[in-house]
This record gives structure tokens, sequence and C-alpha cells, in this order.
């Protein structure tokens, strides 16, 4: 059985983003899907073995 962890922790661990202020950023903005379901709380605990999407596009910067 797989175990569970914080979205934020897994989404740095797959390189999905550079930090967990970033991963932060991400699921506020509603952009992380975790097996087909939106996430929108930064402590959810989900398998680590659950399959982890961003929708759109990321921008790694913000212009003045």
């Amino acid at each position: 059985m797989a175990g569970k962890e914080r979205i934020d922790k897994l989404l740095v661990q797959r390189q999905l983003a550079g930090s967990r202020e970033r991963a932060r950023a991400l699921i506020l903005a509603g952009r992380v899907i975790v097996d087909d379901q939106t996430v929108d709380k930064v402590g959810s605990q989900v398998f680590t073995t659950s399959e982890i999407r961003l929708r759109g596009e990321d921008i790694p910067y913000a212009s003045r």
C-alpha cells in the first residue's frame, strides 16, 4: 500500500515546482490536479503513487 505525503512536498520532489513556496502558489492558484481532482489546500495529503499535473503554462517570473 502506498503512503501519503503533503502535496507541496511532492510537487518539489517531482520537480513540478522549484520550491515549496512556488508549490504553495500553484496550489492556491488552482493549477494543481491530482488524479483528475483540483487540489486547493496546501497541506492536502495525497498518495505518493498519485498522478500529479499542472494546469496551464508555468511562468517562472513576473514582469514589473
